[in-house]
């Protein structure tokens, strides 16, 4: 866009949008971010700085996600040693008695 376009209400409002998606792309940085763990100790995504981080969103009633456990066990396992950690969001963070049994 020329520089006069990306100043009025519209050019912003495209900037904004373009920069939303960017920031929510694969690989790009994430928001830093902080909760409790699964024993209810603060984690914080800024303690991962220069680590390659997968950031796993699931839930206990999801099959696929499920499913989907033993691969990422396996990519920790041979990726741990060259800086690569998975932080898991459970979409059933409130209830965690629905994960931590299974």
């Amino acid at each position: 866009m020329s520089p006069e376009l990306k100043q009025t209400g519209f050019g912003k409002e495209i900037k904004e949008e373009l920069d939303g998606l960017r920031g929510g792309s694969p690989g790009s940085v994430a928001h830093v971010f902080a909760k409790n763990d699964i024993n209810g100790q603060p984690l914080s995504l800024a303690d991962y700085k220069g680590k390659y981080v997968l950031i796993d969103f699931w839930a206990s009633w999801c099959g696929p996600c499920r499913k989907g456990n033993p691969h990422l066990k396996s990519l920790y396992a041979k990726y741990k040693e060259k800086g690569f950690e998975i932080i898991g969001i459970s979409d059933d963070d409130s209830k965690p008695e629905a994960w931590k049994k299974r």
